[in-house]
C-alpha cells in the first residue's frame, strides 16, 4: 500500500491527515477543472472524462488508505 499511496502512508496523526486529505480534494477539484474546460473538444472529451474518473477513484482510495493508515488498521 505504501507504494500506492505514498502520501497516505506518512500519516501518523490528526493534522498529517487532514493535509493528506486536502491535498487529495484539491487534486481532484484541479482534474475537474480542467475537464470542464476541455470537455468542449470532441475527440479529447470523452477520453479525459474517463481520465477525470480515474483520478477521483485514486483520490477517494488515497483518503480512505489514509484514515486506514491513522487508525493502525494498516501498516
Amino acid at each position: 500500500m505504501r507504494r500506492f499511496f505514498p502520501l497516505s502512508a506518512r500519516v501518523s496523526n490528526i493534522g498529517s491527515m487532514g493535509t493528506a486529505i486536502l491535498i487529495y480534494l484539491a487534486i481532484s477539484i484541479l482534474s475537474g477543472a480542467i475537464w470542464g474546460i476541455v470537455s468542449v473538444v470532441p475527440l479529447l472529451g470523452p477520453l479525459l472524462s474517463l481520465m477525470v474518473q480515474m483520478i477521483n477513484l485514486y483520490c477517494l482510495a488515497g483518503i480512505v488508505t489514509a484514515v486506514l493508515f491513522y487508525r493502525n488498521l494498516i501498516g
